[in-house]
């Protein structure tokens, strides 16, 4: 009987639970109803102009506001009954995920420590897919040998080429070392066995360990061995998790808690899902969660508000290039901007992003350090102007689009000083008078502009004489026309530690400027000098021996001159180098 009354109460407290969050999502609805309402504009396509049109907000975002009320208000009615009849109905749908009172009590129930081989079976599951399409994109499996140099931190930080949390560079076996503690333990082959058992060695030493294995060797072949190796893989390593349409969604939310680190969590093609189903993800994620990101996932407004109500701590959200995207993006831009802990921020490629959705995130926001809205043609430069004066102390990358854009937007930017990368697309309302701009921004790593093709020789050389880019290691001018073999000595010189350069369409550079490139960049890994098509090349036949010695990708295409035998021969001295011929295709030699 006890043991009925206690699981009675965890189902009123966990359906209470969800019924007061659809209680806070229902208010903030109805807020940004109000807002949406209060700057309403009405348009008439015959005389609005093309800028007028990126105004928002939009008609049809007040009718989506007014669907999403609809629909929560239909959820807090099915909660609200349920806790009236849940005792005689525990197995009733909710929602069309197949939500239950007892699928809700199931979850919360779920302890992972004695389910430890069903949650790493779930971990491998998405794990082996993450790396099975990493390989795809030509992830190297190279083994991590520098590692060992790394100081073990009390937090370990994982970059980009981990993937789930676990470092995806990987060696085969601990090195032999002397690994040094407070109680200077020491590690020494002996025939063949090491002296100290693993099972002695303290977790920082064993988290040390294991980050040189790949997932695909930590889950199968170390999770399993005892309870002490799962329980530092769970809760020490695994930060990072790819959430794939691989197991049901009622197993989601119990893997969901049995990863209590989890900084970073990516979902990949969920479609369709019922908020219920969100509101029960999110509340069994950690709480201090940072990073969140879909890709080709559906979404709208509902989700968007639960993930502001329930994860308190993230700093960072990206929303992927969707193939269903849902086309009243402003909605969400504007839930976010009640989000005070968020500092960046990708939505590029995105539709139904106007002026406003872009100024309530802009103006509301109090830290902004990265924004990305690539293919976005709402942006103008008044909105450039609000964007830096507001966040001029913190932005470090921005990436927009260049299309509603004059060089007065480079006044703007200009005064972000600690600015690392700074792309801007389709820069065709640009004339260079303001060029000169960038080349104050000392600290930039990364400049990408494209559709140059008004700006003259004179604007180029303003950035890079007499400037210095000491950490500058992409540049990618496309279309840039105008750029001479003078200019590229200029790049070069003010950019030593370029690793990525690109030069498009610059039919005034030839050999001339294409051997100050081979001379001068030394670090350098993938060059394009797409429809250059003056360069011979010939200084081509020193590559590797005497320059390019890191190049790992050369792209000619549409370089006429530049022969298919040179290229073939080139790659036939470093057959891991991808060179892309005349016609866009890969060169290969005949044994290929």
């Amino acid at each position: 009987m006890l043991l009925d009354e206690k699981q009675q109460e965890i189902e009123l407290s966990f359906v209470e639970r969800i019924y007061q969050t659809f209680i806070n999502v229902r208010k903030r609805l109805i807020s940004l109803s109000v807002l949406f309402k209060e700057n309403e504009k009405v348009y008439c396509n015959d005389s609005d102009s093309d800028e007028e049109m990126f105004m928002g907000p939009f008609p049809s975002d007040k009718e989506e506001i007014e669907k999403c009320l609809i629909d929560v208000d239909r959820i807090l009615e099915h909660l609200a009954s349920t806790k009236d009849l849940q005792e005689q109905f525990p197995s009733f749908p909710l929602c069309k995920d197949g939500w239950t009172i007892r699928r809700f009590v199931d979850v919360a129930n779920f302890d992972p420590t004695k389910r430890r081989k069903t949650v790493l079976n779930w971990i491998k599951l998405q794990t082996l897919t993450a790396c099975e399409d990493a390989q795809k994109n030509k992830y190297s499996l190279r083994r991590n040998s520098y590692s060992t140099r790394q100081t073990i931190e009390k937090e370990l930080l994982f970059d980009h080429e981990h993937v789930n949390g676990i470092n995806f560079l990987s060696i085969s076996s601990v090195p032999t070392a002397t690994i040094t503690t407070t109680d200077e333990i020491t590690l020494s082959p002996t025939n063949n066995v090491y002296d100290l058992n693993l099972l002695d060695l303290p977790n920082e030493i064993l988290i040390h360990i294991f980050s040189y294995l790949t997932p695909c060797e930590l889950v199968p072949q170390c999770a399993l061995i005892c309870r002490k190796f799962y329980t530092i893989i769970l809760d020490h390593l695994w930060t990072k998790l790819e959430l794939r349409n691989l197991i049901s969604v009622y197993d989601v939310a119990c893997l969901l808690q049995s990863v209590p680190l989890l900084k970073s969590l990516t979902f990949v093609e969920w479609n369709e899902l019922s908020p219920i189903t969100w509101c029960i993800w999110l509340h069994s994620m950690n709480a201090q969660i940072r990073s969140i990101r879909f890709q080709s996932t559906t979404l709208n407004p509902i989700c968007v508000a639960l993930l502001v109500e329930l994860l308190p701590n993230f700093d960072t959200i990206i929303f992927d290039y969707q193939n269903k995207a849902f086309d009243k993006f402003d909605l969400l831009l504007t839930l976010l901007a009640d989000k005070s802990s968020l500092k960046r921020i990708t939505a590029s490629y995105q539709l139904g992003i106007s002026n406003f959705g872009i100024l309530q995130l802009v103006t509301k926001l109090p830290i902004l350090i990265e924004l990305n809205l690539l293919y976005v043609e709402a942006i103008n430069d008044e909105t450039v102007r609000i964007l830096c004066e507001k966040h001029k102390d913190h932005l470090q990358i921005l990436k927009i689009d260049g299309a509603q854009l004059t060089d007065k937007s480079l006044i703007y930017i200009g005064k972000c000083k600690l600015l690392k990368a700074l792309m801007i697309e389709f820069c065709s309302g640009m004339n260079g008078e303001y060029f000169s701009v960038i080349g104050d921004l000392s600290q930039l790593e990364e400049l990408c502009l494209s559709k140059l093709t008004l700006i003259p020789l004179q604007a180029y050389e303003s950035i890079f004489f007499d400037h210095f880019f000491p950490h500058m290691s992409v540049l990618k001018l496309g279309e840039c026309q105008c750029i001479n073999d003078a200019c590229v000595e200029l790049i070069v010189k003010a950019c030593p530690n370029l690793k990525d350069l690109t030069l498009a369409w610059s039919p005034d550079i030839t050999d001339i400027g294409f051997e100050t490139i081979c001379i001068g960049c030394k670090k350098l890994t993938k060059l394009s000098v797409l429809g250059c098509f003056r360069i011979v090349g010939t200084c081509l036949n020193d590559v590797p021996d005497k320059y390019l010695k890191y190049i790992k990708h050369l792209n000619f295409e549409q370089c006429n001159h530049t022969s298919d035998e040179l290229l073939t021969d080139l790659y036939k001295r470093k057959n891991d180098l991808f060179i892309i011929n005349y016609y866009g295709t890969c060169v290969e030699t005949d044994e290929n």
